[in-house]
C-alpha cells in the first residue's frame, strides 16, 4: 500500500515532464506573424518612427535644417488605398497634375512606378516582382502592396524560440517612374541646388526606415516629405508630371493674345539687367503691332503680383493696336522694379488662375525658383524638389485650359541644366536653325533677350521676316564695305506665303532692305519658297559691279545658297538675313595717238602746223610729236610712260603719270628726222 501510494506521485510528475516535452516540440514548428502582440512577441524597433509621423531627421541634418526651415506639406486629402492585411504592407504615392487651387491638385491617372534596391544616394536594381510595380488611378493614388514585411517565431532546441524578421520587413526602397500617360511627360531629372552650385538630379524617393506588416505607409506623410540626404530633396509629397505643352491654335488673322510675365527678383537688379528686360518686353509689344493681338502684363518675385503699387503689379489685357494702346502697355513695362526672390508657382498659377484666357503665356525668368504657393517664408536661398514640382502643377493648369507656354531663361542664374525650363513648358529647346513655333523653352543671354523675344512675336503670329544687306568691295579694296543707298533687290515668295511689302525695294543709308511674308495658320509649319534677285542699273553695270559671294542665315544658322540663284524656303517664326557682296571688277584700256609738228621744241607746238602722216620731211631736220593718252578703260591708270621706238628711251615725256577713267594728258618729244 505505501509501495503503491509512493509510486502514484512519480508516475504522475513523469507525466507532466512527458507532457510538456511535447508541446515543446510541437511548437517548435516556426509560425509566421504580421506584427506580434503576444506576451513573447518582438517589440516594434524603437528608432522606426509611427507611419503617421515624419521620420527622425539622421544626427548628420541638423547643420542642413539651420540652412532652410523644413517645408509644411501641401495639404492632399488622403484617398483609398489597398487595406495592409496578413504580412502585408502598403506603400502609396500620391500622382498630381494640375493645380485646382492654391492648396490643392488634382490626381494623375496613369503614371507607373516601380520599386528599386538602392543605396543611400540612388536607386540600382529594379525590383522585378509584380507587387514591385503600381499604375496610378483616378484619384492619382499608386499603392504596392509589399509582402514578407512581418515576423517568423522560430524555435531551437526544443525550449529556446525568437522572433526573426521577414525579408521586406523595415526596408527601403527608392521609387522610380517608369512611363506617363498619354498626354504627359516624365521629368526624370530636375535642378536643385543653390545659384551657384546647382545641376540636375534624378527625381527618385526612398521609402522610410519603417515597414511593418498591417502598416500603410503614404508619400507626404512618412516619405518624400523629409528625407536622410539635404534639403533640397525634399518634395511635397505629390509626385509630379508635365502636361504636354499646346500648340497654338490661333488664326493668325485674328491675331494673339499673349500673357508676359515677368521675374522681377532682385537679382534681376543686381545683375544690371532690369533696364534690357524692359526693354525686350517693350519690343516684343512693338512686334506685335499691326496684328491685331493683346497682351496682358504679370510679375513675380517672392510672391506674386511682386507687389501691389505701379512698380511690380499686374495688368488686365489690352488690345495694342488701337491708338496709344502699345505705349501705354510699354510705359507700364517701364513703372516695373525688382526685388526678392523667385517664385515660379504663384508667377504662374495667378495666370492660370485669371478670368482671361491667353494664346501663349510667355515667362521670362533669370533664375530657379526659391518660393513656392504658401512658402515664402523660407531663405529664398536654394532650389528644391518641392518648389519645382509647385511650378510644374500651375504650369499644367494653364496649359490644361489650352494656353501654350514658351519659358525663357536669361542670364547666368539660369544658365545650366535646362531640365527645370522644359519641366513648365515642354521638351523642345530652342537652337539656331530651329522653327521658333515648335520650341517650348529658350536661354539666352541678356544682351540676345531683346532679338529672341521679337523672333517669339514674330513667330506667333504668322510671320517670317527677311533682312538682305548689301556689302561691296571696291577694285583694289582689301576689305568689304556697306554699300549705302542705291542697290535694288527684288524679292517673290510662293504660296501660302504672301509677301507684305513692294517686291522690288532699293536701300537706303543703312545698305538694307527687308521684307515680311505672313502665313495662314502657325501651325503645321506652312512653307514658302522665297526668291531673291539683285537689279543692277546700267552705271552699276558699266562700273564693273557683279555679285561675288551671298551668305544667308535662317533663325541664326547658316544655309546653303547658290548666287547665281538666291532661293531659301522659310516658314513662320523664321529670321532670314541675307548679305549680298558685290565685287568691283575693272578692265583697263589706253589708247595713244601719235602726231608730228614743224617745231623743234615742244614749247612752239601752239603755234607748230602738223606734218601729216606720210610728208616728206628733209634729213636732220628737227621735229616734235605729240602722244594724245587716253585711258579708255573702267579702271585708274597709274605708272604711266611713253616709248617711242624710233627714239632714244627717256625722249618722250609726260605731264603726270597716272589717268582715271576717262581722262588724257598729252605727251612729247623732239629729235631730228633720219632716213
Amino acid at each position: 500500500m505505501r509501495d503503491q501510494q509512493g509510486f502514484a506521485p512519480r508516475l504522475t510528475h513523469a507525466c507532466v515532464i512527458i507532457a510538456t516535452i511535447l508541446v515543446m516540440m510541437f511548437s517548435a514548428v516556426p509560425a509566421a506573424h504580421a506584427d506580434p502582440q503576444v506576451e513573447d512577441a518582438a517589440p516594434t524597433p524603437s528608432q522606426s518612427p509611427a507611419p503617421t509621423e515624419a521620420p527622425a531627421p539622421a544626427a548628420d541634418e541638423s547643420s542642413e535644417k539651420t540652412e532652410a526651415p523644413a517645408r509644411a506639406p501641401r495639404a492632399v486629402a488622403p484617398q483609398s488605398v489597398p487595406r495592409a492585411s496578413g504580412d502585408n504592407a502598403v506603400i502609396t504615392v500620391k500622382v498630381g497634375g494640375d493645380r485646382t487651387a492654391a492648396n490643392s491638385v488634382s490626381g494623375l491617372a496613369g503614371v507607373k512606378l516601380r520599386l528599386y534596391d538602392g543605396g543611400d544616394s540612388a536607386p540600382t536594381r529594379p525590383r522585378t516582382e509584380r507587387w514591385a510595380t503600381c499604375t496610378s488611378d483616378s484619384d492619382g493614388d499608386c499603392s504596392f502592396t509589399v509582402p514578407e514585411t512581418g515576423q517568423t517565431r522560430v524555435c531551437t532546441l526544443i525550449v529556446l524560440c525568437r522572433w526573426e524578421d521577414q525579408a521586406n520587413r523595415n526596408k527601403q526602397f527608392w521609387i522610380v517612374q517608369e512611363s506617363a500617360p498619354a498626354g504627359w511627360t516624365a521629368n526624370k531629372n530636375l535642378v536643385i541646388g543653390t545659384p551657384t552650385n546647382n545641376k540636375p538630379e534624378q527625381y527618385t524617393f526612398v521609402t522610410g526606415k519603417e515597414l511593418i506588416a498591417g502598416k500603410t505607409y503614404r508619400s507626404g506623410v512618412d516619405f518624400m516629405i523629409t528625407t536622410n540626404r539635404s534639403h533640397i530633396y525634399n518634395s511635397t509629397g505629390t509626385w509630379q508630371n508635365s502636361r504636354t505643352n499646346p500648340a497654338l491654335e490661333t488664326s493668325c488673322t485674328a491675331g494673339l493674345r499673349v500673357a508676359l510675365v515677368l521675374d522681377l527678383s532682385g537679382s534681376v537688379e543686381t545683375s544690371g539687367a532690369l533696364g534690357t528686360l524692359k526693354d525686350s518686353a517693350k519690343g516684343m509689344v512693338d512686334a506685335l503691332r499691326g496684328t491685331n493681338s493683346s497682351m496682358a502684363l504679370y510679375t513675380f518675385a517672392s510672391d506674386a503680383p511682386r507687389d501691389s503699387t505701379d512698380g511690380g503689379r499686374n495688368w488686365p489685357s489690352m488690345s495694342i493696336d488701337p491708338g496709344g494702346n502699345a505705349d501705354t502697355i510699354k510705359s507700364r513695362i517701364d513703372a516695373y522694379s525688382a526685388g526678392g526672390g523667385t517664385n515660379w508657382d504663384s508667377g504662374l498659377w495667378q495666370v492660370a488662375n485669371a478670368n482671361e484666357k491667353y494664346d501663349l503665356a510667355v515667362v521670362v525668368t533669370d533664375g530657379l525658383p526659391t518660393y513656392s504657393y504658401g512658402n515664402t517664408s523660407t531663405n529664398g536661398n536654394t532650389t528644391s524638389f518641392d518648389e519645382i514640382e509647385a511650378a510644374i502643377y500651375s504650369a499644367n493648369a494653364i496649359k490644361a485650359g489650352g494656353s501654350r507656354i514658351m519659358a525663357v531663361g536669361v542670364g547666368d542664374g539660369i544658365k545650366g541644366g535646362v531640365e527645370n525650363l522644359a519641366a513648365i513648358s515642354g521638351p523642345n529647346g530652342y537652337s539656331d536653325g530651329g522653327s521658333i513655333n515648335d520650341a517650348d523653352y529658350f536661354q539666352t543671354g541678356w544682351e540676345d533677350l531683346a532679338i529672341l523675344m521679337e523672333k517669339v512675336a514674330k513667330g506667333a503670329t504668322c510671320r517670317a521676316d527677311i533682312e538682305i544687306a548689301k556689302q561691296t568691295l571696291p577694285y583694289g579694296a582689301d576689305s568689304t564695305a556697306p554699300g549705302g543707298a542705291g542697290w535694288t533687290f527684288g524679292v517673290t515668295a510662293s504660296a501660302p506665303g504672301t509677301l507684305q511689302q513692294d517686291n522690288r525695294q532699293t536701300t537706303r543709308e543703312n545698305s538694307k532692305v527687308g521684307y515680311q511674308v505672313r502665313f495662314s495658320t502657325p501651325k503645321p509649319a506652312q512653307k514658302s519658297s522665297v526668291d531673291i534677285e539683285e537689279i543692277l542699273t546700267d552705271a552699276q553695270t558699266a562700273d564693273g559691279w557683279r555679285i561675288d559671294a551671298v551668305e544667308c542665315t535662317v533663325n541664326g544658322a547658316k544655309v546653303s545658297v547658290d548666287k547665281s540663284d538666291i532661293s531659301l524656303d522659310v516658314t513662320s517664326g523664321d529670321t532670314v538675313k541675307c548679305t549680298v557682296t558685290n565685287k568691283q571688277t575693272l578692265v583697263p584700256g589706253v589708247s595713244i595717238e601719235k602726231k608730228a609738228w614743224d617745231t623743234p621744241t615742244a614749247d612752239g607746238l601752239d603755234g607748230a602746223k602738223e606734218i601729216p602722216a606720210g610728208e616728206r620731211v628733209a634729213d636732220g631736220t628737227t621735229i616734235t610729236w605729240t602722244y594724245l593718252v587716253t585711258n579708255t578703260g573702267k579702271t585708274p591708270l597709274d605708272g604711266i610712260s611713253v616709248v617711242d621706238d624710233r627714239l632714244p628711251g627717256t625722249a618722250v615725256t609726260c605731264p603726270k603719270t597716272s589717268l582715271k577713267p576717262g581722262e588724257t594728258m598729252t605727251c612729247s618729244a623732239s629729235g631730228a628726222v633720219t632716213k
